[in-house]
Formats: structure tokens, sequence, C-alpha cells
């Protein structure tokens, strides 16, 4: 049996990403984004849909430069504060996570160095409509070393729209023949 859901658009699940960028102030902003993703073919652009209140928002909007990093499923309970909480309201919330980060080496952003991934960018558009969307020209992906001989990959964090929840991706279920790295 099926139900309809009205006009609510649902991709299931949606993986989380964490937006980074620096301040006004030279602190970290950090913001939990599940709309967006890799926006071309050759893989070098990414393309976040966020609400252009956020602090971390403006803060990508006056350096042109953020990170985007993957939170494994491990950290579910840190990426849920980050997404209850408002950076206006509390200015220490980067601090207060118990994340860490550094300062890219190749864009005026800071790197997340407690998830094994992250993406540093440029932002070469911003385009507003109802939401805010930043396209950036990934310059960068810093990755831990552990995972390149990993066969397990990152046990990466998913939210689940429909049911309000967080999932993990869990275990290979079997490799992509087409883009099988030999």
């Amino acid at each position: 049996m099926r139900t309809d859901l009205k006009t609510n658009a649902y991709s299931l699940p949606m993986p989380v990403m964490l937006a980074a960028a620096y301040s006004e102030d030279d602190t970290p902003s950090v913001m939990v984004v599940t709309w967006g993703g890799i926006c071309t073919k050759y893989l070098d652009k990414i393309a976040l849909n966020i609400d252009s209140f956020h602090k971390t928002a403006r803060a990508i909007s006056e350096r042109m430069a953020f990170t985007v990093s993957v939170p494994d499923a491990s950290h579910w309970k840190t990426v849920d504060y980050i997404g209850s909480v408002s950076g206006d309201d509390v200015p220490d919330k980067f601090t207060r996570s118990g994340l860490h980060a550094v300062r890219s080496r190749y864009v005026d952003a800071p790197v997340i160095t407690d998830f094994p991934v992250s993406l540093e960018c440029r932002v070469i558009d911003i385009a507003i409509h109802d939401m805010m969307r930043v396209t950036g020209q990934v310059i960068n992906v810093s990755a831990e070393y552990s995972l390149l001989n990993d066969t397990d990959g990152i046990d990466a964090l998913l939210y689940d729209n429909l049911r309000n929840s967080y999932i993990s991706s869990g275990r290979v279920l079997g490799y992509a023949e087409k883009f099988r790295v030999r």
C-alpha cells in the first residue's frame, strides 16, 4: 500500500555533509548540509543548497571559500548538535561541539580534522532563489591516509528525512564495475 506525501521531495537517504568557513572573527563556523552534492561529471564542483540567513552561509559569502566534510556515523550526536544550534545564538558553537580544525593550505577555510574526508572549495557562484545555492570549485580533497588501504571505506552518516533519523551507510554490498579503479 502507498500513501501520498504531498509535494515534499524525499530523497532517501541523503548524505550528511558539514560545510565550514571562517567567520568575521576568524573562528570556524560550521553547519549541516543535506541538500547538496557533486554537480558535474568531472567531479570537480559541488553545489550546496542552504538558507542564506545562517552564520556559516554568510561566512561562505564573505570569504568566498568553504570546506565540506563527510562525517562518519560515529559522530551522529555531534552532527545533530551542530544542526540544532545556531552559531548566531551560540558564538562558540564550534568549540562546544568538540570538533577540531586546521587552516586549509589551499583555500581560506577550516578543515575539520575529526572527519575522514574534506573537500576544500573556492566559491565560483552564489545564486539566491528560494534558497542560497553555493557552487564551489573543488581545489583539493584531503583524506585520512588509512582510507587508501581500507577495504570497508567510510561508514558515512546519512539522514532519513522521512523518519527524521540518522542512519549509517553500513557495509559494502558490492562494487560497481563501471567505476571500479583497476
